[in-house]
């Protein structure tokens, strides 16, 4: 029984040992399976890392794109504010133009009208000065006739009449005592009549009444032509010949001025004179007579007479006038179709230049817009020269990303499968466990009884007649019982856990389990 409790022992050692063997294989399978798990977190790790460098790439990528749009807007922007910049240079140009014609346009105008001035003007001072020589005429004329007529009632040996006064500038006196005029009467004494000599005086007085008011007239004509021409004056400053005609004829009317002061202290000498000369001749009551109407329908007739003459002159002056506007019309024509001309020529020039200028200027503008384009390509291919194309690079992160996603999913259901291995080998050394467990106790119940039967068996029955030993069972004994053993229980299929979440704490414990 010593024999067979001994090799019961050491069959029980060795079953032990085999399931010691047993157990570090299956720790050292398990060690594997956790190497094996940490290399594959590894891997997950590694490609983790080179999803997300994938990504910081694709992300740099997407950066530089948008970069490069907001630049090629930006190009666009400027491009159309110096677009917008030429088009309104463009429309101040056309609106200087518009100005300059217009502008040329008025100065024509102004021109225009202050030639019709000048030629107003001018015909005017021809007026005057047929005016003042006529004037100038007269008064020579009415002071030798008022000399003659001082002369006359003085001189005794003077035969002619009171008539002879009234001449016209055209009419000769007579030279001799003998000749006679048509209006002339004669006393039977051969005096003169004091008729005659009173109707001289009133037509002289009369005619220097109607001078004075032709002076006044003119002497009006001419402070308003005065100011006339100072208003021309200050409205055309820059006609320097204008202004020389102003200043002589200033000084011609403040000549004239002089003169005709000198002229009105002398007529009103002579008034007086004949006023006082008046007053001496004794009343006359003949002044009705015949030769007094005769002497009044000749002095009428010259009047008609120097009528007719003035009219004629002034219609010929209008003539020559109207003349002289036609061709100042006909020059101003030809002038303003020249300036005309120039004027076009000039604008031509002009916008040949403009439109040269514009041409250059988009051509440069085309050139720095191609210089910046050809910048900017020569930088982005700099910048993606050695990651090939932006396509390229986005098939080719797109086949790593694929390929990293079905190592994980490979790796997870390798990973799945070992713990589910993992899983039945804890199940299946659990159960050995408490197979070994339970044959141990057996075992020791068995050892125990035969022990007890062993002890009073050998204090009743002779040493002699002692049973000899069993022998020692053997591993070939022992499987028979194995098999008639009950099998484990058969694994029901579990989800994919991780090892530490399918064993219990305590077991993990148990096992040693880090």
């Amino acid at each position: 029984r010593e024999a067979e409790y001994t090799e019961s022992l050491k069959c029980k050692d060795e079953i032990i040992e085999e399931l010691r063997d047993q157990l570090t294989r299956e720790i050292s399978v398990r060690e594997k399976l956790e190497l094996q798990t940490h290399e594959l977190e590894q891997q997950v790790q590694l490609l983790s890392e080179k999803v997300a460098k994938v990504q910081s790439l694709l992300s740099e990528t997407e950066r530089e794109l948008d970069q490069s749009n907001i630049n090629q807007r930006e190009l666009g922007r400027i491009t159309e504010s110096q677009q917008m910049q030429l088009k309104q240079e463009l429309d101040l140009l056309r609106v200087r133009c518009n100005d300059l014609t217009e502008k040329l346009y008025q100065s024509e105008k102004t021109a225009k009208t202050l030639k019709t001035k000048l030629g107003r003007v001018k015909s005017q001072s021809l007026k005057d000065r047929q005016i003042e020589s006529d004037v100038i005429c007269k008064i020579h004329d009415l002071e030798e006739k008022i000399s003659r007529f001082d002369k006359s009632p003085l001189s005794p040996s003077s035969t002619t009449s009171g008539a002879s006064l009234s001449l016209p500038p055209s009419a000769s006196l007579p030279t001799s005592p003998t000749e006679s005029t048509p209006g002339a009467v004669t006393s039977p004494g051969g005096g003169n009549t004091p008729g005659g000599r009173d109707g001289g005086i009133i037509n002289v007085i009369m005619k220097l009444n109607d001078l004075d008011q032709r002076v006044e007239k003119v002497t009006e004509s001419l402070w308003f032509r005065r100011g006339e021409l100072e208003d021309y004056v200050g409205e055309c400053q820059n006609c320097k010949i204008l202004e020389m005609e102003v200043r002589e004829r200033d000084e011609r009317l403040e000549v004239l001025e002089g003169n005709l002061k000198k002229l009105e202290l002398e007529f009103d000498k002579k008034m007086q004179e004949l006023r006082e000369f008046v007053k001496e001749q004794p009343p006359s009551s003949q002044e009705a007579s015949p030769s007094y109407h005769q002497a009044t329908n000749k002095y009428q007739v010259e009047i008609e007479q120097l009528r007719n003459l003035c009219a004629k002159g002034l219609e010929a002056m209008e003539n020559s006038h109207r003349r002289m506007i036609m061709e100042l019309e006909e020059k101003h024509r030809r002038e303003l179709q020249n300036l005309r001309i120039e004027k076009e020529q000039e604008l031509a020039e002009e916008t040949k230049a403009t439109l040269s200028a514009l041409d250059a200027m988009r051509k440069n503008h085309q050139l720095e817009l191609q210089r910046e384009m050809a910048k900017f390509k020569e930088e982005f291919m700099r910048k993606f020269q050695c990651n090939q194309d932006l396509s390229d690079l986005h098939r080719e992160h797109e086949e790593e990303l694929y390929e990293v996603k079905t190592e994980i999913l490979r790796l997870t259901e390798k990973y799945s499968l070992k713990c589910v291995e993992a899983s039945k080998l804890e199940e299946t050394i659990t159960y050995l466990k408490s197979q070994l467990n339970e044959a141990k106790r057996k075992m020791i119940e068995m050892e125990a009884s035969d022990f007890q039967s062993c002890i009073s068996s050998v204090s009743k029955v002779d040493p002699s007649t002692r049973p000899q030993p069993k022998p020692r069972t053997s591993r070939q004994q022992l499987q028979p019982v194995e098999q008639a053993l009950p099998p484990p229980p058969p694994l029901q299929p579990q989800q994919v856990v991780p090892l530490a979440a399918a064993l219990s704490p305590q077991e993990i414990k148990d096992q040693g389990i880090p």
